[in-house]
C-alpha cells in the first residue's frame, strides 16, 4: 500500500431547531493535523434541503506546502481512511456507510506536493445500519449511525471528513476537515406527502441516491418501480419525486443497454 491514502467518510450530525445553533466546542473543533500542510475540506452546493433529499458533498485533500520529508511524500502518507460521521443531539459522532464508501475506505494515490489536491465526490441519503444483533459488536452502537436515513429527521446537521493515517502503521493520527452546516427542513405539502410513503422504505432512498437497487428478486424490483412511478406522476412539483425521476431515468436507460446487449 505504498504511497497510497484510504479514503472512508464521516458525518457530523446536530439535530435543532431550524434556526441557526452555535456548534459547541465538542462537535465542530478539528484534531491537530498532524501534517500542517495538507488541509481537508468539504463542500456542498447548498446548506439547505428538504427532509428525504439527497445531499451531495465535495472533497478535496489539498497540499498547501511542501512536507518536512525529502522524497515529497505527505508525512504519513502512505495510507488512510476517509470517515464520514454524524454527532446527534447527544453530541457523539456516529460514522456514516453509504453506497460507494466501503469498510476499510477506498485506495487512492496520494503523493501530492505543493499545489497538488485530490478531490472526490459523494452523495448522502441511504445509510447501511448496522445489524447488532447479529454481530453483537456493540461498539456499533455509539460509533455508527443506526437508522436508514443518515439525516433520519428535520434539523440542523454538521458534516465533516475525517482521514486517519499513519507513518508506521502503528501511531494513526488524524485530518480532520472543518465541519459545514445542513439544515434539514421539514417537508410540507407535496413533500411531506412523498415523505411520509418513503420514510419507511430504505430500498427507494437507495435508488434515489444510486439509481439502482439493492435487491435482485424482479417482482421486488417490479413493485418498488411501481412506487416510484406512481410517486412521480402524483407529485410532479416535489423535489423529492424530481430527484426520484432523475434515478429512474439513469436506471431505464442502463437497463435498455443490458437488454440490448443480451440481444446481440
Amino acid at each position: 500500500m505504498k504511497n497510497k491514502i484510504i479514503f472512508s467518510i464521516g458525518f457530523v450530525l446536530f439535530v435543532g431547531s431550524i434556526a441557526f445553533i452555535a456548534p459547541s466546542q465538542e462537535a465542530v473543533s478539528p484534531t491537530t493535523n498532524h501534517d500542517p500542510g495538507l488541509k481537508l475540506i468539504v463542500t456542498a452546493p447548498s446548506q439547505s434541503y428538504v427532509l428525504g433529499e439527497v445531499v451531495p458533498l465535495s472533497i478535496e485533500l489539498k497540499r498547501d506546502r511542501e512536507p518536512d520529508n525529502s522524497d515529497g511524500d505527505a508525512k504519513s502518507g502512505k495510507y488512510g481512511y476517509l470517515h464520514i460521521s454524524i454527532a446527534g443531539d447527544d453530541r457523539l459522532f456516529r460514522e456514516y456507510y453509504g453506497p460507494g464508501i466501503q469498510v476499510g475506505g477506498d485506495e487512492i494515490n496520494l503523493r501530492l506536493r505543493s499545489g497538488e489536491s485530490y478531490r472526490t465526490t459523494t452523495a448522502v441519503l441511504w445509510n447501511g445500519k448496522p445489524n447488532i444483533a447479529a454481530t453483537g459488536d456493540l461498539r456499533d452502537k455509539n460509533n455508527r449511525i443506526l437508522t436508514d436515513y443518515a439525516f433520519p429527521t428535520s434539523g440542523i446537521y454538521f458534516v465533516k471528513a475525517t482521514i486517519t493515517t499513519s507513518a508506521d502503521e502503528k501511531t494513526p493520527e488524524k485530518i480532520e476537515s472543518e465541519p459545514i452546516q445542513i439544515i434539514v427542513n421539514e417537508p410540507l405539502s407535496d413533500e411531506l406527502r412523498v415523505w411520509d410513503r418513503i420514510k419507511n422504505k430504505s430500498e427507494i432512498a437507495y435508488f434515489m441516491q444510486q439509481g439502482d437497487f439493492q435487491i435482485y428478486k424482479s417482482e421486488e424490483k417490479e413493485k418498488l418501480l411501481k412506487d416510484i412511478r406512481q410517486i412521480i406522476q402524483k407529485y410532479p412539483n416535489s423535489i423529492l419525486a424530481n430527484q426520484m425521476e432523475a434515478s429512474l431515468g439513469k436506471y431505464e436507460i442502463i437497463e435498455a443497454k443490458i437488454k440490448q446487449q443480451k440481444k446481440n
